[in-house]
């Protein structure tokens, strides 16, 4: 129970310094670095979800039920699956400084942070399938926590450090630990994959299993990262500031709905499902919209006061003018949270397919309307774009969850 108690703990305050630190670079930074390092943040989360993709949908798997011989052989397999993709993808980044969406100045910082980044997140995983929980709580506070606690200590305390690099170079501190860290614990206690032979057949059935997964998230990611993009294309880097700070606010409801709320549901609600009891899971289902409708409003309403204080405290025009982009954002959160109540019912099915093109839709949904209005609205364009995409995605999953709840009626051994 302990455990359980400090790991909750870990995680709360990882989302509280990853939440402060946004204040922190504004308050303390140009607002034109603060959208560089909100480009630089969203461009590299994208790659290094390129990087993996999704993968660890299958090894995860694989490795919770394989034996202490056969993981050694899998983290092996799994590294040469990476290799490849760093071998394919790696190169084609440079292009987003060849286009100019990122500035030359930090290419290096990019590559850097990417690859620390990316290997990271990839032992976070392999801890948490190897029910090293804690272990892998503490490699992720390393990684998201630590080095935003010491950035904004440092930049309370000296002039000196209110410098983008220095922030780029804490994140890559933090990172490179959280690797050296996450690195020792699995090999300590699982043994080191060693050198030897890849087992490509495995590899290739692990990338076909988490295709479907991959093509889905890179379209649901992608709201959140070409967001910034056409906010830069449509204004500037300084409005990207302003955006990401908002959309920071406005994000953190949905991390505080997934840990207080969706992740109660997801265990019953499967469980249900597996055993085909209606009744069951109709009742859950009806319980998890209470509680997502209920919270995203609390927390909608939390926010919208988060920002009007947080707006008078930093006292900049750069914020202050960009205010207005914030209801919207704020809506499409909204929306956003709320679309997490058929999705869940339709994940406990195992209706995969459905997401993935409730996403895909979403993602084109973004686009008919960011491109067109962005020409003629300019900034605010984005955010009203982003409200039509999600509320494409829960009208998508809705339908589809109505048609899945009759389907379950008529036959529940379905």
């Amino acid at each position: 129970m302990r455990l359980q108690i400090f790991n909750l703990i870990l995680r709360g305050l990882t989302l509280a310094s990853k939440f402060l630190l946004v204040f922190a670079l504004a308050k303390f930074l140009r607002p034109v670095d603060v959208g560089v390092y909100g480009l630089m943040v969203v461009t590299i989360g994208y790659c290094a979800f390129i990087l993996g993709g999704e993968f660890y949908t299958f090894s995860m798997r694989e490795l919770v039920v394989a034996d202490q011989s056969a993981r050694r052989g899998m983290l092996r397999s799994q590294i040469g699956f990476h290799l490849v993709c760093y071998a394919i993808f790696m190169p084609l980044f440079i292009g987003l400084f060849v286009w100019k969406k990122l500035p030359w100045a930090y290419v290096g910082w990019f590559y850097a942070i990417l690859l620390v980044e990316h290997f990271s997140q990839e032992v976070n995983r392999i801890l948490v399938s190897l029910s090293m929980q804690l272990h892998a709580s503490a490699v992720l506070f390393v990684r998201s926590g630590a080095w935003c606690l010491t950035v904004i200590g440092a930049m309370v305390a000296a002039d000196s450090a209110r410098d983008l690099n220095f922030v780029l170079g804490a994140w890559l501190c933090g990172s490179f630990l959280a690797c050296i860290l996450g690195a020792y614990w699995v090999g300590s206690r699982h043994g080191w994959p060693g050198i030897g032979q890849v087992d490509w057949r495995w590899v290739r059935k692990g990338a076909k299993t988490a295709a479907i997964l991959f093509v889905a998230a890179l379209a649901l990611q992608g709201l959140t990262t070409f967001d910034r993009y056409a906010v830069q294309d449509f204004g500037s880097v300084s409005d990207v500031g302003a955006y990401s700070l908002f959309a920071g606010i406005a994000t953190a409801m949905i991390s505080f709905l997934e840990a207080g709320v969706i992740v109660f549901f997801y265990p019953s609600l499967i469980d249900a499902a597996k055993r085909n009891d209606l009744a069951a899971f109709a009742q859950r289902m009806r319980k998890l919209t209470l509680n997502v409708v209920v919270c995203m409003l609390v927390l909608a309403i939390g926010a919208w006061c988060v920002g009007l204080l947080v707006v008078q405290w930093l006292d900049k025009p750069a914020y202050s003018d960009n205010f207005y982009l914030f209801k919207y954002i704020l809506l499409a959160m909204f929306v956003f949270g709320v679309s997490h109540i058929p999705h869940l019912g339709l994940y406990a099915r195992g209706l995969d397919r459905v997401l993935l093109w409730s996403q895909i839709a979403a993602m084109l949904a973004f686009a008919a309307v960011a491109v067109p209005a962005g020409h003629v609205w300019g900034v605010v364009a984005v955010p009203v774009a982003l409200c039509f995409a999600y509320t494409t995605l829960l009208l998508w999953k809705t339908v589809c969850y109505r048609l899945m709840l009759r389907e379950f009626k008529n036959n529940p051994h379905c």
